[in-house]
C-alpha cells in the first residue's frame, strides 16, 4: 500500500493539478519491478497452488492482482490522501464530461419519447445525466428514480443517482446506490463504484 501511496503523491505533484487519469495503471502495476517481489510472495502465501484445477499461472496471477487491488481500496481511500483527493477530483470531471454523451437539444428530443409507456431506462438516464452536468440535482435524481421504478438493476441509473446524492450531501443514500452496482456479479463498474463508495464513506465520515 505504501508503495502505491507513493506513486500517487508522485503524480498528483507532477501533473501540477492536472488529472491523469493512466495513474490507475501506472500505480497498480503489480509486474513493475520494485513490486514483483512483493506479489510473489503474497501469491505463496495466499494461493493453494495443490488446487488450481485447469487455469494457467498467468491467470491465476491476474486474478489475484485484480483482488488485490480490490482489496487495497478501503485501506487506501482511507489512508493516503493523495489517492483519496485523487477520486474526488475524478468525481469532478466524471460529471464535467457528461456532456459529451448528450445536451440540451438531445435531452428535448428525447423527452418526447416518454409520452408513452413503452420507454427505455437505457435512454431515459441520459436525460438525468445532462441534468446532473447542468447542476439540476433534484431534477436529476427524479430522472434516475424513474429509471430505477422500471429497471431497479440499472446500473448507469445507480451509480449516477449516488453521484447525485454526493451532490446533496446524502452519503448514507449515495452508499447504498454505490452497493446496488457492486451487488450485480460481472459488471464493467464494479471497480469504480467500489472505489467511489469508500470515497464516499471517508466524505461521510469527514462530515460527522
Amino acid at each position: 500500500m505504501t508503495l502505491v501511496c507513493e506513486c500517487f503523491e508522485q503524480g498528483t505533484a507532477e501533473s501540477a493539478g492536472q488529472l491523469k487519469l493512466d495513474l490507475l495503471t501506472t500505480c497498480f502495476d503489480f509486474s513493475a519491478v520494485n513490486t514483483r517481489k512483493l506479489v510473489e510472495e503474497l501469491v505463496r502465501k495466499e494461493i493453494d497452488t495443490t488446487n488450481i484445477g485447469d487455469k494457467s499461472y498467468y491467470e491465476i496471477g491476474y486474478e489475484f492482482g485484480q483482488k488485490l487491488a480490490l482489496d487495497l481500496q478501503k485501506p487506501m481511500v482511507q489512508n493516503c490522501d493523495s489517492y483519496f483527493n485523487f477520486f474526488r477530483e475524478m468525481k469532478k470531471e466524471m460529471i464535467v464530461n457528461l456532456k459529451k454523451g448528450t445536451n440540451k437539444k438531445t435531452t428535448d428530443s428525447l423527452k418526447t419519447l416518454f409520452k408513452k409507456d413503452d420507454w427505455s431506462p437505457d435512454v431515459m438516464w441520459k436525460i438525468g445525466a445532462y441534468q446532473l452536468h447542468i447542476g439540476k440535482l433534484s431534477r436529476a435524481e427524479k430522472s434516475f428514480k424513474k429509471c430505477l421504478s422500471k429497471d431497479p438493476k440499472h446500473l448507469q441509473s445507480n451509480f449516477f443517482l449516488a453521484l447525485v446524492y454526493e451532490q446533496k450531501g446524502d452519503y448514507s443514500s449515495a452508499i447504498s446506490s454505490y452497493n446496488q452496482v457492486i451487488a450485480q456479479p460481472d459488471n464493467s463498474m464494479i471497480a469504480i463504484a467500489n472505489m467511489f463508495l469508500e470515497v464516499a464513506l471517508r466524505e461521510s465520515m469527514e462530515e460527522e
